[in-house]
């Protein structure tokens, strides 16, 4: 095929309408665990509450609950993804490998903030988050302003399989959480996130009408067969991206307007070419050059709204 104008054209007017099509039918899951929130600057500052908006009976002055409010600042960062196409390529008529990969790009460009999202509930356990602790955490204060009041846990670091018992136990955990003023918080969790290797056990858990735990559960004795109660409370997310982690397992509350997690989107990602005989990249390397990029970041909010388990 002969390098002309026209020609490039319409390879890559073909190359765009794959990228676009894998784009829009890709699929991705961040959205159920992370709010997204737009950043136009280089970094966002956000102040989260210490608990929830709760109704009061309004007696005295009206008590305002910004005056709780913490920092916690996430930076952008850039992303990019890029593809070369030899020149000798197009001459030989030999784009069909290109042609494959374009929409393995358009699908993985729309699964970056899956990426970026599933990254951070990996590193909660390592990464501060607004009251000074690690965002899953054994120790985060009940009032940062006094620290007799007390701590609590969303993280277990060992010892918790995902089991009946332990989900129920954390599950209870979870909802019994109170506010600095030992009001409770409301937490409710709702989604059982696991990578692919705990799904059958999850799914076991949360999907099952009977079951034989290994542990008593309420009144029901261990290893007999009973009506599965938790059936029901939680829905089952499996995210590719913990496959890694194959032990860990987490519990969200996910129904507030604030979620667990945030994906701050500075850039939406964009669709670039150097597709002309002229182009820098063609003088010096015979490459035509079709790429994206990306401005964001991903980060946690309230710790209370979720909680990691190991095995």
């Amino acid at each position: 095929m002969q390098i002309t104008p026209a020609n490039l054209d319409a390879i890559f007017y073909g190359f765009n309408l794959q990228y676009q099509a894998a784009y829009a039918a890709a699929e991705t899951w961040f959205e159920k665990v992370a709010s997204q929130i737009p950043s136009t600057g280089r970094e966002n500052r956000y102040a989260w509450l210490d608990k929830l908006p709760l109704m009061r009976e309004w007696v005295g002055e009206r008590q305002y609950l910004n005056a709780m409010a913490r920092g916690y600042a996430l930076l952008n960062k850039d992303f990019e993804l890029t593809l070369e196409l030899d020149r000798n390529d197009i001459l030989d008529d030999q784009i069909g490998v290109f042609s494959l990969a374009v929409p393995s790009m358009g699908e993985a460009v729309k699964k970056w903030p899956d990426d970026l999202v599933g990254a951070a509930l990996i590193a909660g356990a390592a990464t501060t988050c607004f009251d000074g602790q690690a965002f899953f955490s054994a120790s985060h204060p009940k009032n940062l302003d006094d620290a007799g009041a007390g701590t609590f846990s969303n993280y277990s670091s060992a010892g918790k399989a995902l089991t009946a018992a332990n989900y129920a136990e954390i599950r209870a955990a979870m909802r019994s959480y109170v506010a600095r003023d030992g009001k409770p918080l409301g937490v409710n969790p709702n989604l059982l996130v696991v990578p692919p290797q705990l799904e059958s056990a999850a799914l076991q858990i949360l999907h099952a009408d009977f079951i034989a735990p290994a542990a008593a559960v309420g009144q029901g004795a261990a290893n007999t067969v009973q009506t599965n109660v938790l059936k029901g409370t939680a829905e089952v997310l499996v995210v590719p991206q913990l496959a890694g982690a194959d032990t860990a397992w987490y519990l969200l509350d996910t129904r507030r307007p604030i979620k667990p997690f945030v994906f701050q989107l500075r850039q939406a990602p964009s669709l670039v070419s150097y597709t002309s005989p002229t182009d820098p990249e063609m003088f010096r390397r015979k490459k035509f050059i079709y790429g994206a990029d990306s401005r964001g970041a991903a980060g946690y909010t309230l710790p209370f709204l979720a909680y990691k388990a190991v095995a």
